[in-house]
């Protein structure tokens, strides 16, 4: 007797089917795609190493920018001292009382006193008003009560007439305000402080961030230019010859 087997089709489960479209509906099955965890670790080591390399860059970058516009602050205060003192000579009123301290125990036998005046000793005092040259009075840029600065303004004795200074010499340096507590003794009137980055606060701390020195000669009659040739006169001893129309 002959048997006849039947080969019937059986449909595969739908899970068990192949083909893309099968794969793409069950999670485990087809390629799929993904990071190991070496390559994690390996996308996190470059990522540590360029910020490695260019923290610190940047780090320079933004202390390099505070300090140069800590500098830049400290030059205007400076100038707008000087300008705030040929002003009021300018006016030509009693401006006695306002001008910088006077300095005193110094002797000035060249006619060029700008550079004298940069040997002269640096403040050593924090006053809300100065009084004598050694003297620094305190400036508060921001405006949120805290000092920033600190200012000292000087000038030689200069010509006078009737009494009052007519052509003189002033200097002005401005220091971070926190150098008269971290130093002992007068600071140092020059060099300014460098910008060079340092370990630390650097030289800002006991050094001038800017310093200035000019000439003043105004009056009110006129004879600006004649009182400062004078004043050339009596402080070197080169002879100026005197303008025409100079008494």
């Amino acid at each position: 007797m002959t048997i006849f087997w039947s080969r019937q089709h059986h449909p595969k489960p739908s899970h068990l089917k192949g083909g893309p479209a099968h794969q793409a509906d069950h999670p485990l099955m087809g390629n799929q795609s993904g990071l190991t965890l070496i390559e994690c670790l390996v996308a996190i080591v470059i990522v540590a190493i360029v910020g490695a390399l260019i923290g610190p860059a940047m780090v320079i970058s933004v202390a390099t920018r505070v300090q140069s516009q800590q500098a830049s602050q400290a030059l205007d205060i400076a100038q707008s001292e000087i300008d705030r003192i040929r002003i009021l000579v300018e006016r030509g009123e009693d401006y006695t009382t306002e001008l910088p301290p006077l300095i005193t125990g110094v002797t000035f036998n060249d006619s060029d006193d700008e550079k004298e005046l940069a040997s002269i000793d640096g403040p050593d005092t924090l006053a809300s008003t100065a009084t004598v040259y050694t003297d620094a009075f305190p400036v508060d840029i921001d405006g949120d009560g805290v000092n920033d600065f600190a200012v000292q303004s000087f000038r030689t004795p200069g010509q006078s007439v009737g009494g009052r200074p007519v052509a003189f010499v002033m200097g002005v340096r401005v220091y971070d305000v926190d150098a008269l507590d971290s130093y002992n003794g007068n600071l140092p009137g020059n060099p300014q402080a460098s910008l060079a980055m340092t370990g630390g606060e650097g030289e800002r701390l006991f050094r001038p961030l800017a310093t200035l020195y000019t000439s003043i000669a105004v009056s009110e009659d006129g004879q600006a230019f004649c009182n400062y040739i004078e004043y050339l006169s009596t402080a070197s001893a080169n002879t100026h010859s005197t303008p025409t129309g100079c008494d």
